[in-house]
């Protein structure tokens, strides 16, 4: 899926990037801080936030198992951080 992350693959490596990892995270963060200060509305608003976060975890399904084998043969090399717009989590896997 687009929206979780980039995959760009060339000849020798495979290149997972979390681009909007960081944003994920406010955005998930400022609707846990709303939460309370919304009386009548929790309800709607942890449904929301739960469906966000099965999408965002949905959509990293594939990639995850992807590096989660190239784990176990020890050809991945990370770099970044997941917090960072600048330097967003990415993941190089050497074929």
């Amino acid at each position: 899926m687009a929206l979780m992350y980039d995959r760009i693959e060339k000849q020798d490596e495979i290149t997972i990037v979390y681009k909007y990892q960081a944003a994920w995270y406010i955005f998930l963060l400022a609707f846990l801080a709303a939460t309370p200060f919304t009386q009548g509305y929790e309800t709607p608003m942890m449904i929301f936030i739960i469906v966000v976060a099965a999408i965002q975890i949905g959509g990293k399904i594939k990639p995850n198992s992807e590096i989660r084998h190239a784990m176990k043969d020890g050809k991945v090399q990370i770099s970044g951080s997941r917090f960072s717009f600048s330097n967003p989590v990415t993941f190089v896997i050497k074929k």
